[in-house]
């Protein structure tokens, strides 16, 4: 199991504290978020968004976001360690498998 910790800034430390080690499962974004969202992780009722240039930790009371700055454009997000599990999606009359990932 792969524990999901936050170093980033001090806000999302507290975040960390108070939520403690979560596992997360990644998704990368198939429509399921924003266009800017590139993959997305879930633990119970906590969502960690990836963008190209910040990470949003969003509760069910709390947004935190942090923005990388002086990054070099275009970073992609990717999914490491598959997981095995997926999640079906439809999209219009698609449907789209999308992988599980235990890190991001």
């Amino acid at each position: 199991m792969t524990y999901f910790r936050i170093l980033l800034l001090t806000g999302l430390q507290c975040a960390a504290f108070a939520l403690g080690p979560l596992p997360f499962v990644f998704e990368t974004n198939w429509g399921q978020a924003s266009a800017e969202v590139q993959m997305f992780g879930r633990q119970g009722s906590a969502t960690l968004m990836l963008t190209e240039d910040e990470v949003l930790l969003r509760t069910p009371t709390t947004l935190f976001r942090t923005r990388f700055e002086g990054h070099s454009k275009n970073l992609r997000a990717e999914g490491l360690d598959a997981s095995g599990g997926v999640t079906n999606y439809f999209l219009g009359k698609s449907v789209v498998q999308a992988p599980h990932y235990a890190r991001a």
